[in-house]
């Protein structure tokens, strides 16, 4: 079934996840890149919803309420050690934008030092 013989459901899923970033780490992360991207949209979209129109009924703010907090407190951590070396929140972004085109590249770092 897979290389260290799980045999938990979700240690199998990870596993396949974390072997298909290694694999071919530029179209995952590019697809991650998308998911976040769509994510934080739809929190901005739902805050105008209920800043500007009063609106709490969509039917996606359940779901998007559910996985925006993790993601966005990640988001925040990275922003605050950014800071902390002294980077801004745009230097970061870019930075993250720059490491992600190099990858498959010679100059790239190891798919997993930018995981952590």
């Amino acid at each position: 079934m897979n290389e260290l013989e799980f045999t938990d459901l979700t240690d199998i899923a990870a596993y396949y996840r974390y072997r298909a970033v290694i694999d071919d780490p530029k179209t995952v992360l590019k697809r991650v890149r998308q998911y976040l991207t769509t994510l934080f949209l739809r929190v901005y979209y739902h805050r105008n919803f209920v800043m500007h129109a009063g609106k709490t009924s969509n039917v996606s703010l359940e779901a998007v309420s559910g996985l925006a907090p993790s993601l966005v407190a990640a988001g925040v951590n990275e922003m605050v050690s950014g800071l902390a070396r002294g980077l801004t929140p745009h230097a970061l972004a870019d930075r993250a934008s720059i490491e992600l085109d190099l990858l498959g590249t010679d100059a790239s770092r190891p798919v997993l030092s930018l995981l952590g």
